[in-house]
Order: C-alpha cells, then structure tokens, then sequence
C-alpha cells in the first residue's frame, strides 16, 4: 500500500503544531519530514510549534470602536493573542462662534464641530443681515441719509432748486378793496410749484390802504429757502382841470383827491417827453388844488402834468408811493 499519495497525506498530518503523533505503522516504514530529517522511529512524529501571524491593532475613533493587537497560527488558525475590543473615543467638541449679522451682511448663530474628525456636531444656522436703519437729512443741496447703526452715508437724491419766484402783479390803485397777488414758483427744471406742498405763503395783513407790502414765501418738502416780494397800493390819481397862461408864468388847477392821499406832485418841461429839464413841485396839503409857476420864460411852451402820492412807512423810514401821471396839458407863457 505504500504511494506518494500516502505519503503526502501522512507527512501532513504528521506537522501538527501541539503534540507527538502516533505514526500508522504498516504503511510508511520511513517518514521524511518536510525539514528534510527522516524519521525512522515508526510510531511517533516530533511537532514543530505554531506559525504566528500578528493581527495588527485598528485604532479607535470618535464613533467607531478599534481593536487590541493579537496573533494566530497561520497553519491551525489558532488564536494565539485575543484582540479585545478598544470602545469609541467619543467627540472632542469645539465651539463654533456666533457671528452678529451686520446691516449688509449676514451673521451665524453659535454651533461645534469635533476638533478630530471635524464632524459637525451643532449646525450653524444663517443669521439674516439685519438692514441699515436711515434718518434722512438735507446737506448741500441734497437729500441724504445715514445709518444709526454703522454710520453709513449715501445721498438719496440732489434737490431741484428754485428759479424764479414772483407776484402776478406789483402795483394796484387804491380803490377801498384788499388786494392780494397771486405767487408763483418754478423750480430749475421749469416745473411750477405748488403751494401746501412745495412752499407756504405768509400774507401781510391790510392790503386795502395805499402802501408797500411784502409778501414771504416759505419753502418746504424738497425746496429749503426763504423769499419776500414786495408790492404797492397807490394813491389814486387825479386830472388837471386848467391852466392858465401869464406873464412869464402860468398856473395849474386839478382836481381834489383826499382819500389816501399826502399831496400832490406837478412836473413841468420844455420837452414834451419829459426827459430833460424838468422842474418838479411837491404841494404837501391835500386840500390845496392850484400852484401858480413864475420867473420863466416868456412865450415858451410848457408841458405840465400832475399826480398824486402818500407818504408811508417801509423798514421805520418815510417813503412816497405815487399814483399814475394825469394827461399832460400844455402851455405857452405870455410876453
């Protein structure tokens, strides 16, 4: 029965790692060992001892558990050395830093990460940015605004400015009625303003009497700015009645104007137009209607005209406001 199938089937059993075999005698008379050595003591077959392989350590980490370093025998698959299992290390938290959201930009609420394996742990939630909050002020002919809360600045839009402010009318004669002319106000683009929204109008009061009287109007909203117009109520004028020729004279009459009136005003000239060499006269009694004009020259042609006015008040100092010019009536002096 002796083979090399036998052989190899005996020779293998004969490598156990624990302890001397008995050898099957009848069929090998003559062991050779896989060493090289011939065992020709039927019967028994000396061990060799484990083949150790080292199973190598897996390190723990935060969520997964690690193992001890062990052995086994790489013929039978012995465990030599046990591993034993090393538990989870566990998280090593870390804050993660509240960011204050700012006007533009936004912030982060507090959160933590593992400062080993960097896991998040606390989520960091988006702050929204919180917004500027404006106050607006005008400055240089422009609206702009500024946070109270970063101080930022920016301008918000340039100001149209005022062109032209201006009365419907300046002069009116006095007729017993209160007048009043009306305002208008355009800005630098044309535009006519409108009062209650872009401008208020203060009033003098009276209005009905012979005198000056200044109208103030009061910017507001988008305009900044203070203007005062002025205009007048005049005495009401007269008409000359006649005048008569004398020697190297003459005399005027008109008529009587006592309501709202100081005097009375006669010019006389050469020139028709009045533009040169004229002589004025101031009659300061209302009751008094004719002037007697002497020492001129004689058969010379005269232009006379006459008006009224009254004496009024403007900033603390007299002033005369005058009516319109009566027809001009002519005369030539007498030889």
């Amino acid at each position: 029965m002796k083979s090399d199938e036998f052989y190899d089937t005996y020779s293998s059993w004969s490598k156990t790692c624990h302890t001397e075999e008995d050898y099957w005698e009848g069929y090998l008379p003559v062991c050779t060992l896989d060493s090289g050595a011939t065992q020709t003591d039927p019967g028994k077959i000396p061990i060799e001892g484990h083949t150790i392989v080292t199973d190598a350590a897996v390190a723990a980490s935060c969520e997964t558990t690690g193992l001890t370093e062990g052995s086994h025998c790489s013929v039978c698959g012995e465990i030599l050395t046990e591993q034993t299992v090393i538990p989870a290390t566990g998280h090593t938290p870390v804050k993660d830093a509240a960011v204050a959201a700012a006007c533009e930009t936004t912030g982060l609420t507090e959160g933590s990460h593992c400062s080993v394996c960097k896991t998040v742990l606390v989520a960091q939630k988006v702050i929204p940015a919180a917004g500027h909050k404006w106050s607006e002020y005008r400055e240089s002919g422009k609206v702009k605004r500024k946070c109270s809360v970063c101080g930022k600045t920016e301008t918000v839009r340039t100001l149209p400015k005022v062109k032209m402010v201006q009365l419907s009318k300046t002069s009116y004669t006095y007729d017993g009625k209160s007048h009043m002319p009306a305002v208008k106000v355009t800005n630098s683009a044309g535009k006519k303003l409108k009062e209650g929204t872009d401008y208020k109008i203060k009033k003098p009061s009276g209005r009905k009497n012979a005198g000056i009287y200044t109208v103030t109007i009061e910017m507001k909203g988008d305009y900044t700015g203070k203007y005062q117009k002025t205009f007048q109520i005049i005495p009401k004028g007269t008409a000359i009645s006649s005048v008569k020729a004398k020697k190297k004279a003459f005399s005027v009459s008109w008529k009587k104007q006592a309501k709202q009136t100081s005097g009375y005003q006669i010019q006389y000239a050469v020139d028709a137009k009045f533009k040169k060499s004229v002589v004025a006269k101031n009659v300061n009694n209302t009751k008094k209607v004719k002037l007697d004009v002497s020492k001129l020259k004689a058969k010379k042609k005269y232009y006379i005209r006459v008006r009224t006015y009254k004496t009024v008040k403007v900033n603390g100092k007299s002033k005369k406001i005058y009516s319109g010019w009566s027809k001009v009536k002519a005369v030539t002096t007498k030889k």
